[in-house]
């Protein structure tokens, strides 16, 4: 979504949100509703596009669980370009697929490799908006006790 073939071809790790196929890559992630796509992948059951009865393949396992973090970038990307989030405003449904405490916690969880692309997003989000900021609340108390106060302190600064 946010390489061109060339940088895909010569290794590029870092994008230009400045250049042609970035641009190109989000708009059209906005134009087919791709918010909707990737969090319902992320929270299956727990998707609000979930239907009683839907059958949905299991993701991870007992050993461990599936690494998101792509999927979650992309969802950053999407929802850290100002200008395309007021070409293309997000319905209520796709709203809370981003406010969900599930995709919050994903976010804010260490580990997950990309804490620090998520962090003036996450700040944004929960600026003058109570409900998402006490989901972040509870996700960075239910880290704390999950991991140790270490590896919060660690994923916050």
């Amino acid at each position: 979504m946010a390489f061109s073939a060339e940088d895909i071809d010569t290794g590029k790790e870092a994008h230009d949100p400045n250049s042609d196929a970035f641009k190109t890559g989000v708009e059209l992630f906005f134009v087919y509703n791709m918010i909707r796509y990737l969090g319902d992948f992320i929270l299956q059951e727990n998707s609000p596009y979930n239907e009683p009865g839907q059958v949905r393949p299991q993701m991870g396992g007992a050993y461990g669980s599936p690494n998101f973090s792509a999927i979650l970038k992309s969802i950053i990307l999407m929802i850290s370009d100002r200008a395309m989030m007021d070409k293309y405003p997000l319905d209520e449904k796709n709203q809370a697929i981003v406010a969900h405490k599930d995709i919050l916690a994903k976010m804010i969880e260490p580990g997950e490799g990309s804490n620090a692309d998520f962090s003036d997003v996450l700040v944004g989000m929960a600026f003058d908006n109570i409900k998402v900021s006490k989901k972040m609340a509870k996700a960075y108390l239910k880290g704390v006790n999950k991991n140790g106060i270490e590896s919060v302190v660690k994923s916050l600064t």
